[in-house]
């Protein structure tokens, strides 16, 4: 068990059933469906050791958001009055802390829950760009500078999608084996290759998906500071499915999307044959 102190959350397993209970909600589930969903997803095996840390954790969350039923309750306090623990802490002194923590715990539990609290759900964003749209990314980082490459441009097209945590739709493009001082036409990269991504955790059928861009809001999306070119239609583009944009596809966000072209750059640079690119 991941537990590093005597507070109820000093636990990674309390933690994850906390997170996972306060998601369900945020995706829009009913209470029972909630309740449901993460004792389905994070309940241990009845007479395991950790199963009174998910009760503790769970009655407490639930209270916490005016959601705790009865039968939470009773499991909660059933192992309050049942379990010792006192042979999981490496002395009496840190035993005895923990003791005040399960006592204000059983305290909390018994008294009047606070109302039902309104549970926002998670905002939806969905990127705008279509198949084939081409954009421009200015190099822009001390790790380009460093190089001698900042402020050039690098240049990749959407090629799909996918989804992304919470319940984001965002672009999975492919990255023209192309760098230059200026913003390309497209004339330029229409018959460049890609960089290619082929790695065991990729089939041979997708590989040619290199970068899933995680994008999450319109003020996101304007951080990047994009510039788009133009849009390029062939065979290499494909109509998303519910199966494709469950994928699991390599990299998020801007700087580790600069960071990997880097890294490609530099090593085609030296002539090396390595992971990132693959012909």
């Amino acid at each position: 068990m991941g537990a590093w102190g005597v507070a109820l959350y000093s636990d990674d397993y309390a933690m994850d059933v906390r997170a996972d209970y306060r998601d369900a909600l945020k995706f829009g589930k009913t209470d029972e469906e909630a309740l449901q969903e993460v004792i389905r997803k994070d309940a241990p095996p009845a007479g395991s050791e950790d199963e009174y840390v998910f009760w503790y954790a769970l009655a407490d969350t639930m209270w916490n958001y005016g959601r705790l039923t009865p039968e939470v309750r009773e499991k909660a306090l059933h192992y309050l009055e049942t379990v010792q623990e006192d042979d999981r802490w490496d002395s009496e002194k840190t035993w005895e802390r923990r003791k005040q923590v399960l006592n204000k715990l059983k305290e909390k539990l018994l008294s009047e829950q606070p109302p039902r609290k309104r549970v926002s759900p998670y905002p939806v964003y969905r990127c705008p760009w279509n198949l084939g749209d081409v954009f421009a990314y200015q190099l822009h980082t001390a790790e380009s500078e460093k190089y001698g490459v900042k402020g050039n441009f690098i240049a990749f097209r959407k090629v799909m999608e996918a989804y992304d945590w919470p319940h984001n739709i965002v672009p999975v493009i492919q990255i023209y084996q192309w760098m230059g001082d200026h913003i390309p036409t497209l004339d330029e990269i229409k018959d460049k290759p890609f960089l290619i991504v082929d790695t065991i955790s990729f089939s041979k059928e997708y590989a040619k998906y290199w970068f899933e861009l995680s994008i999450s809001s319109k003020r996101a999306l304007s951080q990047l500071r994009l510039q788009y070119v133009g849009n390029i239609q062939d065979d290499q583009l494909v109509e998303p499915t519910e199966e494709l944009r469950k994928g699991n596809y390599l990299g998020k966000g801007s700087n580790i999307f600069e960071g990997v072209f880097l890294y490609w750059f530099l090593e085609m640079k030296d002539g090396k044959w390595n992971w990132v690119t693959r012909g």
